[in-house]
C-alpha cells in the first residue's frame, strides 16, 4: 500500500468519511477535493481553496468523537474538533 495508503487505511479505523482538499503553489484558481467513505470508492472534484497546501478532514465515527489529535510543532496549521 505504501505510506500514503497505510495512513488512509488507518484514518478509516476512526472516521466514517475522509475529505482531502489540496491546492498547489502558483495556481490559485485550481484546487481538488477528494472524498471517500472507505468503501472502495471515492470522488474527485474541482473546487476552490484560498491558500496553497492540503487540508485533511476526518469525519469521526460516533464512537470516536472524543478523540483529540495534536499535530507536531513542525507542522503548519492546526488540527481541531468541529
Amino acid at each position: 500500500i505504501g505510506q500514503f495508503g497505510v495512513g488512509f487505511y488507518a484514518a478509516f479505523m476512526v472516521a466514517d468519511k475522509v475529505t482531502l482538499t489540496t491546492r498547489r503553489a502558483g495556481d490559485p484558481n485550481h484546487a481538488v477535493c477528494w472524498e471517500s467513505t472507505g468503501d472502495g470508492s471515492y470522488t474527485i472534484e474541482d473546487t476552490t481553496k484560498a491558500d496553497r497546501g492540503t487540508e485533511i478532514v476526518l469525519h469521526l465515527k460516533e464512537e470516536h468523537a472524543e478523540i483529540t489529535i495534536v499535530m507536531p510543532a513542525t507542522r503548519r496549521g492546526a488540527m481541531r474538533s468541529p
